[in-house]
């Protein structure tokens, strides 16, 4: 049985910048764009504005939730912190929406992801 190709961290970070706004309206469905940020009270969604992501720009994807004093520079990270899980299964997220960023279970970085499951993750 063949290897499943591995997930590449920075081609979905780099692909995932194009997607924030529909990875927060997703993931911070509380949320709403502000300017360039994405303000929300908190990962479970709670009213306010203490998270927030910076959607262009230079700081596109960095994102921090000044109540709690998480945060991170990437929707793979923002997606873990909200959903509680490793930025390896956070990733298949990302790679899924883009269905362009990851050299993930196919051949190419352009192919789309079919079995994140089943894939390896390369830190």
């Amino acid at each position: 049985m063949a290897r499943p190709k591995p997930l590449y961290f920075e081609a979905i970070k780099a692909a995932a910048i194009a997607s924030l706004e529909p990875i927060c309206r997703h993931w911070l469905p509380n949320g709403k764009c502000s300017g360039r940020e994405w303000p929300i009270g908190d990962r479970s969604g709670a009213d306010g504005q203490s998270l927030k992501v910076c959607l262009e720009g230079n700081k596109a994807g960095v994102w921090s939730d000044f109540a709690s004093g998480d945060k991170g520079g990437d929707a793979i990270s923002l997606v873990a912190f909200v959903d509680g899980g490793s930025q390896g299964e956070a990733a298949a997220y990302p790679a899924r929406l883009t269905a362009k960023a990851a050299n993930h279970c196919g051949s190419t970085p352009a192919e789309a992801v079919e079995d994140e499951r089943s894939c390896h993750v390369r830190f």
